[in-house]
């Protein structure tokens, strides 16, 4: 999936970000109140 699917544009745009080993993917699902926390920053 592209980051876009977890990411809001403007992040990405601000932000050089690298997908490691799906880790978007992973934090998304696994811990959804701190990434969203990262999204938010």
């Amino acid at each position: 999936m592209p980051l876009t699917d977890y990411l809001p544009a403007e992040f990405l745009e601000l932000y050089e970000v690298h997908n490691y080993r799906h880790a978007a993917e992973v934090l998304a699902t696994g811990c959804p109140e701190e990434f969203v926390e990262l999204k938010n920053s």
